[in-house]
């Protein structure tokens, strides 16, 4: 099923890609657009088009599930688009492509539109369907673990916004994690912060992501969470 998705996007990405020159090219010349540059982007299109979809490829656009998508993804939409941009104008000036110039920063402003506009119409419409159904009580929520399992578990969270479950942050043992994000996330620190971080974000819930854990370990974890919050 991802890869059906990720095929649909490109499908669409390269149609949407050729729409944007289209468009940029009649609001520059009103609408009134000299055959000659009709012909040289037509020549120059294939190009195009694999060095942004190659772009977008490197920067995950085909792997997100769009429809829970979260602050960082957007931005690295907006990233994506201009770094593809940038090359794009790179290679068609370098090559001496007589496209005109003026039309590069409306190509920018319709890329991001367009393909920001497929990515994210998902989580409106999902936004929509939610709307008014489901009455949730947000819980701050912290997650042990910021390893394989810890990201599985932010990922339920995401696709499962009616729980109310809202991702904090993470607290991770590994130093070369502190301070980063691991999936748009923060790790807020280790297992020694947790009192601090429980009453300073005021944590309602807590989820232990750490397979190697014990049962007897993962209590007084929990037990210990909590006693300092009040």
């Amino acid at each position: 099923m991802k890869k059906n998705n990720a095929l649909y996007l490109v499908i669409a990405d390269i149609f949407l890609l050729t729409l944007s020159y289209l468009l940029a090219f009649n609001i520059r010349f009103d609408f009134k657009v000299p055959k000659f540059y009709y012909d040289k982007f037509f020549k120059y299109i294939i190009i195009i088009i694999l060095i942004k979809i190659t772009t977008f490829y490197l920067f995950k656009l085909y792997k997100s599930i769009w429809e829970f998508a979260s602050i960082g993804e957007i931005l690295n939409i907006i990233l994506s688009v201009i770094f593809a941009n940038i090359i794009t104008i790179g290679f068609l000036i370098f090559s001496a492509s007589k496209l005109p110039r003026s039309t590069y920063p409306i190509v920018l402003l319709t890329d991001l539109v367009f393909i920001g506009g497929v990515r994210l119409f998902p989580k409106i419409l999902r936004a929509k369907r939610l709307e008014g159904k489901v009455d949730v009580s947000f819980k701050n929520t912290l997650i042990i673990g910021a390893g394989e399992a810890g990201i599985l578990v932010l990922k339920e969270l995401k696709k499962h916004p009616e729980l109310g479950n809202v991702a904090i942050g993470f607290i991770d043992d590994d130093e070369r994690k502190r301070g980063k994000l691991v999936s748009g996330v923060e790790v807020l620190g280790s297992r020694d912060n947790i009192p601090d971080i429980v009453k300073r974000f005021k944590v309602d819930e807590i989820i232990l992501a750490m397979p190697a854990v014990s049962q007897k370990r993962s209590k007084i974890y929990i037990r210990n969470m909590f006693k300092n919050r009040c």
